[in-house]
């Protein structure tokens, strides 16, 4: 029988990581959000006349739209990610202490910016992005360890 579990040695150190709300997210949202009214205004340009009622749901949705992409960014998570080695702790800005995490998953890896989506004990799902500029010298420790503890996790499930 091989053992599978990866040794100390070749575990990931503890690191801390900022989780911040960055300005690109919200960028590119916004620039979505303008991209899909201008298809609003060139559908109504060169499509057959709608009723206004149509037309008038059509606005709303495209505000609620714009809405909504804007609380998501001003809601964007804050605060520090942790890996201790053995576990994943989220501590929200102004929390005295950190929570352990039931979840983590890598959702898109860009190299320099991932996204994450992390569940707690409260099993409510929070996502962020996490840039390579907020601390690029403890960037190689983060990424090892969300790889790691991926690896571990999985090995873990399949042994059992």
């Amino acid at each position: 029988m091989v053992d599978t579990m990866p040794s100390a040695h070749h575990l990931p150190p503890a690191v801390r990581y900022p989780v911040e709300r960055h300005r690109l997210p919200g960028y590119l949202g916004g620039l979505l959000w303008l991209l899909a009214g201008a298809v609003l205004l060139a559908w109504w340009r060169y499509s057959a006349p709608q009723p206004a009622a149509v037309r008038g749901a059509a606005v709303l949705l495209w505000l609620a739209a714009g809405g909504a992409q804007l609380h998501a960014w001003r809601a964007a998570p804050r605060g520090m990610l942790q890996w201790d080695g053995g576990a994943w702790w989220w501590q929200a800005q102004g929390e005295a202490e950190p929570q352990p995490l039931e979840v983590l998953e890598l959702r898109i890896d860009l190299q320099t910016a991932v996204l994450l989506a992390w569940r707690g004990t409260g099993g409510r799902w929070q996502h962020a992005w996490l840039l390579q500029r907020s601390v690029p010298w403890r960037w190689g420790d983060w990424r090892r360890a969300v790889y790691s503890a991926a690896t571990v996790f999985r090995q873990t499930e399949s042994a059992v």
